[in-house]
């Protein structure tokens, strides 16, 4: 028996630390400049294909943005406190609805190949203002 709840201690630790290696990875977003209107981040983007970088580094941010927080921005305080998938899911699926709040995007061309991988740093500028306004209305 303690030798199952020991290998059971293992598992549950090992599934920590690889949960914490990916959230880590949607921290590689960093806040340039931001005021009550307008926010620049930079975010970097990882995909199969060259121009689905773009669009990684856009969900990276907004989930970092909802679900994490982003430093020098809401840091550890994440947007969304009481998570509405009918409202989220569209910024992370093929609607990507987080286009409508995006003003201005650069350096998705310039990408390096890495591990077979796509990879490039974003710099976004997104309308904090609309953003939200939005999570107000829909939460």
């Amino acid at each position: 028996m303690k030798q199952i709840s020991i290998f059971l201690s293992i598992l549950f630790f090992c599934q920590v630390f690889l949960y914490a290696q990916q959230g880590s990875d949607w921290q590689k977003v960093k806040c340039v400049s931001s005021d009550e209107n307008i926010a620049v981040f930079t975010s970097e983007g990882e995909a199969s294909k060259k121009d689905e970088v773009g669009n990684d580094a856009k969900r990276r941010l907004f989930y970092a943005l909802f679900y994490k927080g982003v430093i020098g921005f809401n840091d550890t305080q994440p947007l969304i406190t009481k998570d509405n998938t009918s409202y989220t899911a569209p910024f992370f699926n093929e609607s990507q609805r987080y286009n409508s709040y995006i003003l201005f995007t650069e350096g998705e061309d310039n990408t390096q190949k890495v591990n077979k991988k796509h990879r490039a740093t974003c710099t976004i500028t997104v309308s904090i203002k609309l953003l939200k306004k939005f999570l107000a209305d829909s939460g």
